[in-house]
């Protein structure tokens, strides 16, 4: 609750929690029958205000999140990719944390609006095989379904990861990629640092300015040379950053992924409440609050641990890892990506906002530390499309 739904990287989730508590949560309190206010009072909990109440990881959150090894039973979850970090990562958790046979478990990974598909008839129809394989005995063919399916761009594939290497151009710099056993390649900026400022206000977020008139000077840009091939993104997505900040003590740093077509637009994908407007990754880190937790984290599953605070030193250069939502799109031939690192909260993201005054940092300058020692990198895992049965240019 507290690391993917309120306060994903130490930030507050603000307009998520108010909005999803009001439109979803207080309109079904009166239960089967109509019950009258002061019974509804007496059981109400106001949840924006208790999540404003407890801003670190401390025991409210730890006593009030499920243990996923309690879960023993089969099961057939799915998540939206769209949704972010709030449904993707939590049943990623419960992929690997739960005490249910690997072979009981099924995940699937769906793309675009986030209720519809459960209605759709051949997801009905999978639902009604589980259950009958389940509880039945049915002899059906599901024991023959992968445990992880993965959607993209509304097409299914079995979820596998197999590497590749590249070698790209970020801002005119080339960059060292490197092909590790499971698939995913490091992007190091081989530069020395780029800066930007953070002492634009949060309501930059919400009044109507150009892309670019929200960008300057709040953001600093890495972009790729145009893929060579047709190549499939579809994984978790890791930042490594080397940060110093003048002027503060702390600061939240926002990263947004995107993917500009090969005649330089911007590719927005489906979101799950309205028009297509989602980049392809987003995360963001308040740098207080970097500290792994090394309990739950391994591999490419990164979250911090969320219950101290340790400000940053001025001009000090501190290392953080992050994850960003995970990925699963293609790009096309001639394609490229972008990372953006920026003060502000991602446009593009509702309800995902991170714009409550009361709680963010800003002030002072960032520094993304690039070359030598501090090699900032993101990690991604990509395949070619011949991998996935795909035609070239698809």
């Amino acid at each position: 609750m507290y690391r993917d739904q309120c306060y994903p990287g130490g930030v507050r989730n603000n307009v998520f929690i108010d909005w999803w508590f009001e439109t979803w949560v207080r309109s079904q309190q009166r239960g089967l029958s109509v019950r009258s206010n002061e019974d509804l009072l007496a059981d109400f909990v106001d949840f924006p205000q208790v999540a404003r109440d407890h801003p670190h990881n401390d025991d409210f959150w730890k006593n009030n999140t499920p243990s996923m090894e309690n879960i023993k039973v089969p099961f057939y979850t799915v998540a939206n990719i769209c949704d972010h970090p709030i449904s993707t990562h939590s049943h990623f958790r419960l992929m690997d944390e739960a005490r249910t046979p690997k072979d009981k478990q099924w995940l699937e990974i769906i793309a675009g609006k986030h209720v519809p598909p459960m209605y759709e008839a051949e997801n009905v129809r999978s639902q009604r095989r589980f259950l009958d394989y389940i509880l039945k005995d049915a002899d059906n063919g599901w024991n023959e379904v992968w445990g992880i399916i993965r959607t993209i761009q509304r097409v299914l594939y079995q979820f596998s990861i197999l590497g590749s290497t590249a070698k790209l151009l970020i801002e005119g710099i080339e960059l060292s990629v490197t092909s590790l056993a499971t698939g995913v390649a490091q992007y190091h900026n081989e530069g020395d640092k780029m800066m930007f400022n953070t002492g634009f206000p949060y309501a930059n977020y919400v009044k109507h300015l150009t892309l670019e008139e929200k960008r300057a000077g709040s953001a600093v840009s890495f972009v790729t040379a145009p893929f060579e091939r047709a190549t499939l993104v579809a994984g978790q997505a890791i930042a490594k950053l080397f940060v110093s900040v003048n002027g503060a003590t702390d600061t939240d740093i926002f990263l947004a992924l995107r993917y500009l077509s090969k005649d330089g637009h911007e590719i927005l994908f489906e979101g799950i409440l309205d028009s297509p407007s989602l980049p392809v990754a987003t995360g963001c880190i308040r740098l207080s609050k970097r500290r792994v937790d090394d309990k739950i984290s391994h591999g490419d599953l990164i979250y911090i641990d969320g219950s101290k605070v340790e400000p940053v030193e001025e001009g000090r250069i501190v290392e953080t890892c992050l994850m960003l939502s995970p990925i699963s799109v293609v790009i096309e031939k001639g394609g490229r990506l972008l990372l953006e690192i920026s003060s502000r909260s991602i446009e593009n993201v509702f309800p995902y906002v991170k714009c409550d005054p009361n709680d963010r940092k800003m002030g002072g300058n960032v520094f993304i530390h690039t070359g030598g020692n501090h090699g900032s990198a993101l990690t991604l895992p990509f395949q070619t499309m011949e991998v996935c049965g795909m035609a070239e240019g698809v």
